[in-house]
């Protein structure tokens, strides 16, 4: 009897916020890590030194550049390209914020990110008309604290 009093107690607070309450998105907060680094450093015995590293010790390598790009597209097929949609199709600075810790690696990341979230921009608009700009490149600024003033990232 117990267990099924529960149950029906359980079921109705899961359904009724659903059907009385109108559900819309306000706000998203998304917190992820960088992608996939080169080591902090070798360990005696191994033969590969930091020059095997392209970026060096603890930076961003190519396939976490491609994990973060991959990671921004999902983010822009869920908020984006969704129906209705979250955040405008084109950066737009009200509508997104960008937050990084003060190390290449995750800003890198971040960076990476945004262009699987905004991959195309439109000439003159979005970037300078012109065939010396990267392709299709809309530059979104990332923000960053020094490392001592970061109190958000203290528990990360």
């Amino acid at each position: 009897m117990k267990e099924g009093m529960l149950a029906l107690i359980s079921f109705l607070l899961i359904i009724f916020p659903t059907i009385f309450c109108k559900n819309e998105l306000l706000f998203v907060q998304v917190v992820w890590r960088h992608g996939d680094r080169a080591p902090m450093s070798n360990y005696p015995t191994d033969s590969h030194n930091e020059s095997t590293w392209p970026g060096g010790w603890g930076e961003l390598t190519s396939v976490g550049m491609r994990q973060q790009y991959t990671l921004g597209k999902l983010l822009r097929q869920k908020y984006i390209t969704s129906d209705p949609p979250f955040l405008s199709a084109r950066y737009t600075p009200k509508e997104i914020y960008i937050r990084s810790t003060d190390v290449n690696r995750t800003i890198i990341s971040a960076m990476s990110n945004l262009a699987g979230m905004f991959p195309a921009g439109e000439p003159g608009f979005d970037f300078p008309f012109g065939d010396r700009w990267p392709t299709h490149w809309t530059p979104i600024p990332v923000h960053t604290v020094p490392t001592d003033e970061d109190h958000v990232n203290l528990h990360l």
